[in-house]
């Protein structure tokens, strides 16, 4: 996974099952891309807690992310009240932590909202 164009360092254990993948800032990796190189190891994909920088913009009556780098518009899902407070913040750049489910690249669970 190092080897990745945008990859600073990757930490594997066995024994929680879990990857820590550590990118550069300006980075254009996608979570497609790391799930294909897991499975590529013999191992299965599981949900990803991520860390993103974009703009929150409207789509069809609900909010989206656009991740700017690679043009990736994700359907934003959380608490009612953190969508509410990203209503008012839509065109401004933002850093999102969220959790992206193991079987989708196309939606993400707000779980902290920086600036």
């Amino acid at each position: 996974m190092e080897k990745l164009e945008g990859v600073n360092s990757a930490e594997v254990s066995l024994n929680d099952g879990e990857v820590l993948v550590a990118l550069d800032e300006e980075n254009h990796v996608q979570l497609e891309r790391l799930r294909e190189v897991i499975r590529d190891q013999g191992f299965t994909p599981r949900e990803a807690d991520i860390r993103a920088r974009g703009t929150v913009e409207a789509g069809e009556g609900r909010l989206v992310f656009r991740i700017p780098d690679n043009d990736k518009v994700v359907v934003l899902e959380g608490e009612p009240q953190v969508l509410e407070s990203l209503e008012g913040r839509k065109g401004e750049p933002l850093v999102l932590e969220a959790r992206v489910e193991h079987n989708t690249t196309d939606r993400m669970w707000i779980t902290a909202v920086e600036r």
